[in-house]
């Protein structure tokens, strides 16, 4: 069962999600007092090691700012995480989320359509497992390329995937690359030491010249 949290800043909104949803899911409810910051709310989320996040829009009058701020901050950190808005505002949420496929109305769970609830839970539950599946084959990805690269050597096109890998596990999981720290190619190696003997000159080249003004 994987574990979803909910920002709501209305409890019996909050009340009513984990009501809908705990059959389904292990529901999180993100306690949201004022003046927290989009930042500690994130933090609570990774704390709280959750496969989704659901969040709802219009929360400005008590935060200060609406739901669009959490999600952009967050897919800032990970921009592969699933994310959903859930609100009865979704006209006004357009304007101001970048991805119009996360924004789904509230009125799924009003219990007029038990049909659209189930497609909606269903659809979340694909959203979170296409996100692991896609971690687990990059990082299978990733060890075939580092036996590749520690039996010979990667062709270019081989080292452009191994960065693509990199960079996406590093999102995923935080501080950059994965798990190589610092992956250059041969031909990337050559052109460095190239820029650094090129530099070492010049810098040569200008010390005799103060040397002899």
């Amino acid at each position: 069962m994987y574990k979803i949290g909910f920002i709501d800043e209305d409890a019996g909104q909050r009340n009513q999600f984990r009501q809908t949803f705990k059959d389904d899911f292990d529901v999180c409810l993100i306690d949201l007092k004022q003046a927290i910051t989009e930042e500690e709310i994130i933090r609570e989320v990774f704390d709280n090691h959750l496969d989704a996040l659901i969040v709802d829009y219009r929360m400005d009058e008590f935060l200060g700012y609406n739901g669009d701020l959490i999600v952009r901050n967050l897919t800032e950190k990970n921009p592969h995480f699933p994310v959903i808005i859930l609100t009865s505002y979704e006209e006004d949420a357009l304007d101001f989320v970048d991805d119009a496929n996360i924004i789904n109305g509230k009125e799924i769970w009003d219990g007029e359509s038990e049909a659209e609830l189930n497609f909606f839970k269903k659809k979340l539950n694909r959203i979170i497992t296409n996100y692991y599946e896609k971690i687990t084959d990059a990082e299978e990805k990733l060890k075939e390329l580092e036996a590749i690269k520690n039996d010979g050597g990667l062709q270019p096109n081989e080292e452009d995937e191994y960065i693509k890998v990199n960079n996406f596990l590093g999102k995923v999981f935080g501080g950059g690359e994965y798990l190589s720290g610092t992956f250059y190619s041969v031909d990337t190696n050559k052109k460095l030491d190239s820029l650094i003997e090129k530099t070492e000159q010049l810098l040569n080249k200008l010390s005799k010249n103060n040397e002899s003004v």
